[in-house]
């Protein structure tokens, strides 16, 4: 598992210092937070989007790839992932990797998965899930979980980032990434 982090996370580097523009990390102003929908089924990822409306940044990923490489491009506030899925990445290691890594273990993750059984509730829970949606899941009851849990996130996430405005962009940045940096300016293009 550490040797794909660093791999995905050194391919990660490599991508975003090739960015021109700057990317809005961790930004959740007081109407739009980001989600990523992450689930191999694009009907699932449609009923999620369709759900969500307009009213969150969202953000999709059909692989657990793909997922860790958007968690580390955009950090968004909450995701929402499928437990299965194909390739070497499914659902619980991306949930791993996220909780894991000290600058990501506070993004909200809601599974969504087809298997009901007790016990592969309590092994996601135990690995940090803050829910676990089993398919066929109401997609009311997802909306009204993502928004109960983003009500309390908007606020403490916005007193926890420094902002600034590029090219008509809101952009955040942790506080805490500041910490030993001689200037924020350094992380302009």
């Amino acid at each position: 598992m550490q040797k794909i982090g660093r791999l995905i996370t050194s391919q990660l580097k490599d991508r975003i210092r090739d960015t021109d523009d700057a990317t809005a990390i961790n930004s959740c102003s007081a109407s739009k937070c980001t989600i990523l929908i992450v689930d191999d089924s694009p009907d699932i990822r449609l009923l999620l989007r369709v759900s969500l409306g307009k009213k969150y940044q969202l953000l999709e990923a059909g692989s657990g790839t793909a997922a860790l490489e958007l968690t580390h491009l955009h950090q968004p506030q909450l995701i929402l992932l499928d437990v299965r899925m194909p390739g070497e990445v499914d659902g619980l290691r991306v949930l791993d990797f996220v909780k894991g890594d000290a600058k990501l273990k506070d993004i909200i993750v809601g599974m969504i998965t087809a298997q009901g059984q007790t016990a592969d509730e309590l092994d996601a829970r135990e690995r940090g899930a803050d829910a676990y949606f089993i398919k066929p899941f109401s997609p009311r009851d997802v909306v009204a979980w993502v928004e109960s849990k983003l009500q309390g996130a908007t606020s403490s996430r916005q007193r926890a980032c420094s902002c600034w405005e590029v090219s008509g962009q809101r952009c955040c940045w942790p506080l805490a990434a500041w910490a030993g940096m001689a200037s924020p300016s350094r992380m302009l293009p």
